[in-house]
């Protein structure tokens, strides 16, 4: 298969996304009607994974400013694209308006009578989560735009500064005020890595897809594929570092209001859940990505791409879901409905994106100090 027969493959793949997106929308309609406002919570898991996906890609798109080389050959053409898809997801975060009640404990009246929090109460204003996320979303869109036009390595570490600093509001109003009495520093860093990780091996599973094609293949080298092997290796074990940092600082500590977290989290069959991530996250990849010649073939390193892929879905569920069903574990049909209809927009919207730019980098944008 040729570059332009790969191109071709690539408007046929966008055009049954955008069939699949519609089909979705309609479903998401009828689910709405049968199971009301429970939607919002499969919703919200749904959202939270793509928009991260889309933030991970700004990220790498970061990260190429600051350290340059062979590896963003491959990488760099989808990153942009993923970035593409953040104003629409920003506009997707809207109907959440409507089930704030449902996705979130602190809107509910009187959440915080009793709760010696004042400055929680003051930060978790309907009002202020609005802004606040008008605010994120503008800033995350203008700074994808800004890397996607090239502003060298001083361009790059500023993007950092900002986007980490960001990260910390938006993990914090996305994730973290699903229970607002518990909060952990190490959180945001959390975040960073699981988007990058979970964007990272999005593109290796890209890469490995579009080797079929002979054109894609010949400036596809042994060593290309190496350095992505040895960054999903470094990505990996550094994901499992700091939830574990967080796992051992939150345990030795002993708090009530820190613990309850790994309670929900710890019984009821979530345990479970969380022994699977830490298998298919860390140990399973860990193990296969010591091996080089995993490293240096494409068809052996997107099949551990697509184990650290689903990993990242089922950690974000994790992250979320057990605050609905702290009692233990429940799937909701509507997850995976929720899931896969928004998914097929964000990846209708990514196609579209990519097929119009060439899908190998073959030279460095004018970059500007």
């Amino acid at each position: 298969m040729s570059m332009s027969a790969l191109a071709s493959r690539l408007y046929h793949w966008e055009r049954w996304a955008w069939l699949a997106a519609l089909v979705g929308l309609l479903l998401v309609g009828v689910a709405f009607w049968v199971s009301g406002t429970d939607t919002f919570k499969s919703y919200w898991f749904a959202w939270v994974f793509w928009t991260g996906l889309g933030l991970g890609g700004l990220s790498m798109l970061m990260l190429h400013r600051l350290t340059p080389g062979r590896w963003n050959h491959f990488t760099r053409m989808p990153a942009e694209a993923a970035t593409h898809t953040l104003p629409w997801m920003a506009l997707l975060l809207l109907p959440v308006a409507f089930g704030m009640e449902t996705i979130f404990p602190w809107p509910r009246p009187g959440y915080f009578d009793g709760l010696a929090m004042p400055h929680k109460a003051a930060f978790y204003q309907v009002s202020a989560f609005w802004w606040r996320n008008i605010c994120y979303m503008l800033i995350f869109v203008l700074l994808a735009r800004r890397m996607r036009r090239g502003h060298g390595r001083r361009g790059g570490a500023i993007g950092v500064i900002l986007f980490g600093i960001i990260l910390l509001f938006a993990s914090t109003d996305w994730i973290m005020s699903l229970d607002p009495k518990w909060y952990s520093s190490m959180f945001v860093v959390i975040a960073l890595v699981s988007q990058f990780l979970s964007a990272l091996a999005f593109f290796i599973l890209l890469i490995g897809l579009f080797a079929r094609s002979e054109g894609y293949r010949a400036e596809l080298s042994p060593q290309h594929l190496h350095d992505l092997g040895n960054m999903l290796l470094a990505f990996v074990t550094f994901w499992m570092y700091v939830t574990f940092s967080q796992f051992m600082l939150i345990w030795s500590a002993d708090l009530p209001h820190e613990i309850v977290w790994y309670e929900h989290r710890g019984h009821g069959g979530w345990q479970w859940v969380a022994a699977a991530i830490v298998l298919v996250q860390f140990a399973i990849p860990f193990a296969l990505l010591l091996s080089r010649a995993r490293k240096r073939h494409h068809r052996r390193l997107w099949p551990i791409a697509a184990i650290v892929w689903v990993a990242g879905i089922l950690y974000i569920y994790w992250l979320i879901r057990p605050n609905y069903h702290p009692e233990g574990l429940s799937i909701s049909w509507l997850d995976p409905l929720l899931f896969l209809a928004i998914g097929a927009f964000w990846i209708a919207l990514f196609l579209n994106q990519l097929r119009k730019e060439p899908l190998i980098l073959t030279r460095t944008k004018p970059a500007h100090a």
